[in-house]
């Protein structure tokens, strides 16, 4: 039972990865087409130039030419090749318009179509890995099982009466800079989430890819109440924190699959870069004007929960 279930789960999974392949590749179609549209248009519009420069010449040879005959004729063959030309311009033109409706018109019902399959896959392979996941140990005495929910900051300064203190990062939602956040991994940095235009964000007719809108918001919320905390502000110690958090509390399958409370999947989705799932945004220095490359859909909802920041890769540029 066991080893039907395991090939269950690597099957769906192997469906689900082909089904995102396949709407990768076919969201690049529109582009190939619009560019070979392009180019045959630049042919199109060269050839007609070519053809006018011809018939001009001919109107002046017809004007100066002793032999009106040659003339004529060379005259009418500048016109046909013209008339010829404007005529596939114009079925061109009617080509493209027909192909464009039809383009949008299959890639909507294409993306419809991949969004419930892999919904559906993915809720399969949720279902499998359930039966196959590691159940979580209760919890032991004065413990809860679950990673810490608060980010203390200890600060080496002592106050003259109270002596240490200790203080708390903000929250991405009551944090005013980037200094009042906790510190991220090299290469990270705090994206303020209030200079990123609409314009970067996805439409509402733009779902996340492979990744149900619930699972990515509550990724974001998991970083912060789990990730972050998990780590108390030591980057450079946080993948193994992670990892060391799920082996200690079963957050773990049987095949190594990832499992559905993992705090290291969280953590590999926002800072991972060998996987190339973190947020990555392009800032020009002068105008600060932030472009977005991946990740927007997780931006969104890191912005529908109050952030004002939140982690990313950022390539600055002069």
């Amino acid at each position: 039972m066991a080893s039907s279930g395991l090939y269950r789960v690597d099957t769906l999974t192997e469906l689900r990865a082909a089904l995102l392949s396949f709407r990768g590749t076919t969201a690049t179609i529109p582009d190939l087409v619009a560019r070979r549209l392009d180019l045959t248009e630049r042919r199109l519009n060269n050839a007609r130039a070519a053809a006018e420069t011809r018939r001009t010449a001919c109107l002046k040879q017809l004007c100066h030419s002793d032999d009106d005959r040659d003339a004529e004729e060379d005259m009418m063959v500048a016109e046909e090749a013209l008339n010829e030309i404007d005529d596939l311009i114009a079925r061109f033109d009617r080509a493209r318009t027909q192909s464009q409706a039809f383009l949008s018109r299959w890639l909507s019902s294409t993306d419809r179509a991949v969004s419930h399959a892999g919904l559906f896959l993915q809720r399969a392979v949720d279902d499998a890995t359930d039966y196959l996941a590691v159940s979580l140990p209760r919890p032991a005495a004065g413990g809860t099982g679950r990673a810490p929910t608060t980010i203390e900051r200890h600060v080496s300064e002592t106050h003259p009466i109270d002596g240490p203190t200790s203080v708390y990062w903000r929250s991405p939602s009551e944090a005013s800079s980037a200094s009042e956040l906790p510190p991220l991994p090299n290469g990270f940095e705090w994206l303020p989430i209030d200079r990123i235009t609409d314009r970067e964000m996805p439409g509402s007719n733009d779902p996340p890819k492979g990744v149900p809108e619930l699972q990515v918001r509550l990724g974001v919320e998991r970083l912060w109440k789990e990730v972050l905390p998990l780590v108390g502000g030591t980057p450079d110690e946080m993948r193994e924190r992670c990892r060391k958090f799920d082996n200690e509390n079963n957050r773990i399958d049987r095949r190594g699959f990832v499992h559905k409370e993992s705090v290291l999947a969280v953590w590999d989705a926002f800072f991972n870069t060998g996987a190339s799932n973190q947020i990555r945004a392009d800032m020009v220095g002068a105008s600060g004007r932030i472009s977005i490359t991946n990740g927007r859909h997780r931006i969104k909802v890191a912005k529908e929960l109050g952030w004002r920041f939140i982690p990313a890769q950022v390539i600055h540029h002069d």
